[in-house]
């Protein structure tokens, strides 16, 4: 007769009492002298107060007796109260007996206790190898079962074991439908934390197939993350975070912001078209820094409509504030929204939208950088000062691109650019004229239009300023009244290719 401990039996099949609570029944079998154990029902408080006591101290020979016999039937609950507490001995017992011929109730049991037991060496002992014998001698449906049982514990022959179901599916044509048992495997492959199942994952996640079997991948490569090698980890998941599946590409952004140098990466996919979402995303992940721009300004410090605009587009698409600062104005100081955009996002940015290296870049900007800089320090952010906007090499292509683009109509290019003094100055005149392709004037803004070369058939004049000003002004009027065949261009930033690469330039800055 098989009793737990404290139970007062009864064979009539009424309740016995464990510590006063109605815990189990004891029911005669017929023509044998033997009791088997019956648990109340599931979710009773009678049962619920048996397990407990299983799980802390109760002697557990008569269960472990009960289920190996077969005279009490596998529950998930029970194996899982028992669980923890089982020695090698007992768990070789169970495993061998016919309490193992379904792993299902195993399963649910263990996915609830073995990722706790799994960092203790005297669980382990007691689980790994029956485990490993077990899933070994299981077919079908059931090994894969066993190796999920098998694999809430890590040890390298566990890897193996997955690595040899898995790797044969990852090379085949995907399939429409998969089994849940082989997607639950995929996490548990990285769960085992073993650095060449890095490739397998990133193949199973990269490549075109079932959306289940992909998120699986990425599920198995992030619990993993701190194992696989970090430049290919890097690389797949930069590829992952433009996929067409949002959810996946998001998942792969909060991955890869993990990583020891996320932030950086994170900051090379801010130029990049991504799913609206995922971006948003990456906005709240990397805040980005408030931007000063710097601008020449008109008399008086007035700024022109068209940087206006610009500003409070990229503040819009930022999620971040942006300021303008004239050269012929004091600097904004910038309210709190601003400095605390700043220390939020850990730092702010001067961007000089300035076209030449002239006085204003070469005198001008180091003071006002200087002066962002203490007020950055005195509210505890660095300052991020980029170059002047002449010197990027991607500027100087779209200026090249643009004046091309007028030559190939017929049209006889000419770019107008403020006079600068030194040899600095008359270098990068030099390097721009040869950028372009195109001749090049001299032309200050005060310039009277009638003063200058008187233009031939199918000229084209491009003031080199990116909003209008004073030169721009005279021009236009000029050339309305007196040369109806020069073709005046506006002034750059009026022009939607000029606009659209500011925009997506400066949306991207970090």
């Amino acid at each position: 007769m098989l009793l737990p401990p404290g139970t007062a039996a009864n064979l009539n099949g009424r309740p016995a009492k464990v510590n006063g609570q109605t815990a189990v029944a004891m029911v005669p079998h017929p023509g044998a002298n033997e009791v088997t154990l019956q648990l109340a029902a599931p979710g009773s408080e009678q049962r619920w107060r048996l397990l407990q006591s299983l799980r802390r101290s109760a002697p557990l020979q008569p269960w472990i007796e009960a289920l190996a016999s077969g005279s009490l039937p596998v529950a998930s609950d029970l194996l899982a109260a028992l669980w923890g507490r089982l020695d090698r001995d007992a768990v070789t017992r169970l495993l061998a007996s016919d309490a193992a011929d379904d792993a299902r109730p195993w399963l649910m049991a263990g996915m609830l206790e073995l990722p706790a037991l799994a960092s203790q060496p005297a669980a382990v002992q007691a689980w790994l190898e029956p485990l490993l014998q077990r899933q070994a001698t299981a077919q079908g449906e059931q090994a894969l079962l066993w190796l999920q049982v098998l694999a809430q514990l890590r040890d390298p022959r566990v890897a193996a074991r997955l690595r040899q179901v898995l790797a044969p599916r990852a090379e085949a044509l995907p399939s429409a439908s998969e089994p849940d048992t082989l997607l639950s495997l995929l996490p548990l492959l990285g769960l085992q934390r073993q650095p060449q199942d890095l490739d397998l994952l990133l193949l199973n996640a990269l490549q075109p197939g079932p959306l289940a079997r992909r998120r699986a991948a990425l599920d198995g490569l992030a619990l993993g993350l701190s194992s696989w090698p970090p430049q290919p980890l890097a690389a797949g998941l930069d590829i992952l975070v433009s996929d067409l599946d949002p959810g996946l590409a998001a998942a792969a952004l909060d991955l890869l912001a993990r990583l020891p140098q996320g932030r950086r990466s994170l900051r090379h996919l801010l130029g990049r078209q991504l799913d609206p979402a995922v971006r948003a995303r990456l906005r709240r992940r990397l805040p980005p820094t408030p931007l000063v721009l710097l601008v020449h300004g008109r008399h008086g410090g007035a700024i022109p409509a068209e940087l206006q605009a610009l500003a409070a587009e990229l503040a819009a698409r930022r999620g971040a504030p942006v300021l303008l600062q004239a050269l012929t104005a004091e600097p904004p100081e910038g309210d709190g929204t601003f400095w605390a955009a700043a220390r939020r996002a850990k730092g702010l940015s001067l961007v000089p939208l300035l076209l030449l290296p002239g006085g204003h870049v070469r005198r001008d900007l180091p003071v006002i950088a200087g002066t962002w800089q203490t007020r950055g320090a005195a509210a505890g952010v660095p300052l991020r000062r980029l170059p002047f906007l002449g010197a990027w090499p991607r500027w100087q292509t779209l200026l090249t691109d643009l004046l091309a683009a007028e030559q190939q109509v017929g049209g006889e290019p000419l770019w107008l650019h403020h006079p600068i003094e030194g040899p600095l100055g008359s270098r990068y005149i030099q390097h721009l004229g040869r950028r372009l392709a195109q001749p090049g004037l001299a032309t200050p803004y005060s310039a009277d239009p009638a003063s200058l070369p008187a233009p031939g058939v199918g000229a084209v004049w491009q003031p080199l300023t990116l909003a209008s000003n004073r030169l721009t002004d005279s021009l236009d009027q000029w050339q309305g009244h007196h040369r109806p065949l020069l073709r005046l261009l506006p002034p750059l930033l009026q022009q939607p290719p000029v606009r659209q690469f500011l925009i997506q330039t400066l949306e991207a800055l970090p």
